[in-house]
């Protein structure tokens, strides 16, 4: 079984109808071994957004992110219509899983807003989804492991677990610190047994 961390940033909420803006993924036995796609930077006019989605990227506190989007938007793909780079990154990300050996299980934090986006990217693109359906959320591990309720609040778990990624709503820096969380768990699992 091989772990991959996933982080999606997103111009909504609902895929297929809200556009993907970034995915980020790592191999969480090797936080080398990276994957990351922008599909389009937020300005773009062909971008499907939720209204209060787009208020809070465009919100100043969220001004280095956006930025990032805009620096990766101008050397990758300006000019490619926003279809035609999503078919890319299916493919690009498709091809980046398909090299493991192993059977793949998407984690994600939460699994249940990230792994949508992506099941939605691969089969809007026509790619079968190399994740099928086995997800992993690190929130649900983490409870379970701590024993607290799933809906308990941040502060109510371990302090490294709210470790901030180096960029803040940058999917690749996002799955990565997801990674390391994820790793820690397991970690500590195995020595509860």
């Amino acid at each position: 079984m091989k772990y991959i961390s996933v982080d999606v940033e997103t111009a909504g909420l609902l895929p297929g109808h809200n556009s993907l803006l970034s995915v980020g993924a790592v191999d969480c036995d090797n936080l080398d071994n990276t994957f990351h796609f922008v599909i389009s930077s937020t300005d773009r006019n062909d971008l499907v957004w939720d209204e209060s989605t787009y208020n809070w990227w465009f919100d100043y506190a969220q001004n280095e992110a956006r930025q990032r989007l805009y620096a990766f938007e101008s050397v990758v793909h300006r000019t490619m219509p926003y279809q035609h780079v999503s078919m890319n990154a299916a493919e690009s990300f498709y091809d980046w899983c398909i090299d493991f050996d192993d059977v793949l299980t998407f984690v994600g934090w939460p699994a249940s807003f990230d792994y949508p986006f992506v099941q939605w990217l691969f089969k809007a693109c026509d790619f079968t989804n190399p994740f099928h359906y086995r997800t992993m959320d690190i929130k649900s591990y983490i409870c379970g492991v701590y024993g607290e309720e799933i809906n308990c609040d941040r502060d109510q778990l371990p302090e490294w677990i709210n470790d901030k990624p180096l960029y803040s709503h940058d999917a690749l820096s996002d799955a990565i610190q997801q990674a390391k969380v994820f790793n820690k768990l397991r970690d500590v699992n195995q020595n509860l047994r």
